[in-house]
């Protein structure tokens, strides 16, 4: 483009253009190809900005001389499809390396090999044909893919298997706000790293997973009333937010101190940032719903389908239920009528000493539910009574023979008395994906404290043998078991309320459960 007139070089620039653009940009890698068509890409040179450009960055020797060197060639083209591509080509040509790793497999040590891997760096890749269009140059590009290597030396797999060797046997309890996670032996060992020290990609996923699992915005307290149920509520709660790079240094450091202690077990805190509500429960309501009094809970795993639709009918409508204080609560009262005209559906009862078909089978574990959390908040029960044979449901989760009540209107209720000076809120809650029942009383807490001790069972009979039952419900040659054998035994269990030493209540509970035997049903239907 020397010593030529601005019209010259704009006449010399197209036709060199014209003369050299290839249909496509060629990339390589090995032995094969990838064509980027240049129209496709919507590549266009700008000749005139290129060459007004030129002439009006020259310098003054340049101006004398007319002389150009190197000077870039302006030109468009679409980004994103130029992206899309070079990601399509690095797709096929990366893949992750496989880090070495250490499992524990029948209480030894193993070893599982790593894989170098392979990457496409795509930014330096669309530098590349950048810079060659802007100096039209076609030539084809060599693609710059790099190898990533996890080769690790013999020498660090040793000493790497002599740390996890110290771990084997060592648990390292974390304390998250207060949720506690438990780290094991075998998933210490898959943190390591090979030089030394811990992975901290590893570590991080980790916090990750725990910051998930616990953070948790600040909730308002919330109380909605009406006809005198409680129609929405929510406690206040404080919000707790998992600070996620410290956590993972005082997980890293406490990952250390256990690599070099002797004892087995170690603990740490990692660090929260704790939000309060702005409204709270005292703001919420002037009834005194201002603390969670309990707890009670039981699981119903293994449960028909009727049962369970039974068991969440009546939570639902004991839900939101409020005692004033001084008020004596009814089971049956607040449930209301158990049939199918009220919502029920048939399912396995015990009346009169047998397990029959009946509507409102399973409500019974709603009332045993209840009982456990009103044991739990120390109010006075007034009326309860045990089950005629032990309910595996009720065993379910750990818990011991004798914490069940049972119900059947009109004859039979479970009753309790709110003798603090505070009304008291029931919620309930089925979660049916991990078939689990809760019942949570709130109110105004006074102190009080309970105990159950002294829990005995005596005098135990075998089951009899099983019993099928025609159930039109299941298809014919099906069988399915409703009821599981149970001995009998008689059941007690001491219980203590206290408040600032003062003794409020001090009973025995006793339950005489029949020896009972397995039920099965038998499909007769279609």
């Amino acid at each position: 483009m020397s010593a030529l007139t601005r019209a010259e070089a704009q006449d010399k620039l197209r036709l060199l253009i014209n003369e050299n653009t290839p249909e496509s940009i060629v990339l390589t890698h090995q032995n094969t190809t990838w064509e980027l068509s240049l129209k496709e890409l919507q590549y266009n040179p700008r000749i005139s900005s290129s060459i007004d450009a030129a002439f009006n960055q020259r310098s003054i020797v340049k101006l004398l001389t007319q002389q150009f060197n190197n000077q870039p060639v302006s030109y468009e083209i679409n980004n994103l499809e130029l992206e899309a591509s070079i990601a399509t080509i690095s797709a096929q040509l990366s893949f992750p390396a496989q880090k070495t790793e250490i499992q524990l497999v029948e209480d030894t040590l193993e070893t599982i090999p790593g894989q170098d891997g392979q990457e496409l760096p795509q930014q330096e890749v669309i530098d590349l044909i950048n810079n060659q269009l802007a100096m039209l140059n076609f030539n084809h590009i060599k693609l710059p893919v790099k190898l990533v290597e996890v080769a690790i030396s013999s020498s660090q797999l040793e000493s790497t298997l002599a740390r996890g060797q110290k771990f084997l046997s060592k648990t390292l309890s974390i304390h998250i706000a207060d949720n506690m996670e438990e780290l094991d032996g075998e998933r210490i060992i898959s943190l390591l790293n090979f030089k030394g020290g811990y992975d901290t990609e590893k570590i991080a996923v980790l916090i990750d997973t725990y910051a998930q699992s616990h953070d948790h915005p600040p909730q308002n307290a919330l109380l909605k009333l009406e006809n005198g149920k409680v129609t929405a509520f929510k406690p206040a709660d404080a919000g707790q937010e998992l600070k996620k790079e410290q956590a993972s240094v005082e997980l890293t450091n406490a990952l250390i101190l256990l690599e070099n202690l002797d004892s087995q077990t170690h603990e740490v805190e990692l660090s929260v940032v704790i939000t309060q509500p702005e409204i709270v429960n005292q703001d919420a309501n002037s009834l005194g719903i201002n603390d969670l009094l309990s707890q009670g809970v039981s699981y119903f795993t293994g449960s028909a389908v009727g049962r369970i639709h039974n068991l969440s009918l009546a939570a639902s409508r004991i839900n939101g239920t409020l005692i004033p204080p001084g008020e004596e609560f009814s089971f049956n009262d607040t449930v209301g009528d158990i049939s199918y005209s009220s919502g029920y559906q048939a399912a396995y009862v015990i009346k009169d000493g047998r397990t029959v078909l009946g509507d409102g089978g399973g409500v019974c574990q709603d009332s045993t539910t209840l009982f456990r959390a009103v044991l739990d908040a120390g109010l006075p029960i007034t009326e309860r009574k045990a089950h005629s044979y032990r309910v595996v449901y009720y065993e379910k989760g750990n818990f011991k023979p004798g914490l069940d009540a049972t119900v059947y209107a009109p004859s039979t209720d479970f009753r309790f008395k709110n003798d603090t000076t505070a009304y008291i809120l029931i919620q309930t809650k089925v979660d049916s994906a991990q078939a689990k029942l809760t019942y949570e009383i709130y109110g105004t807490s006074d102190g009080r404290e309970t105990t159950i001790s002294n829990h005995r069972v005596w005098d135990q009979q075998s089951p009899p043998e099983p019993l099928y039952q025609d159930d039109p419900s299941l298809p014919v040659g099906s069988v399915k078991q409703v009821d599981f054998a149970a001995w009998g035994s008689k059941v007690a269990f001491d219980y203590t309320v206290t408040r600032n030493g003062e003794t409020l209540t001090s009973r025995t509970f006793f339950s005489n459960f029949r020896p009972w035997q397995a039920v099965y049903l038998r499909g007769t239907g279609a």
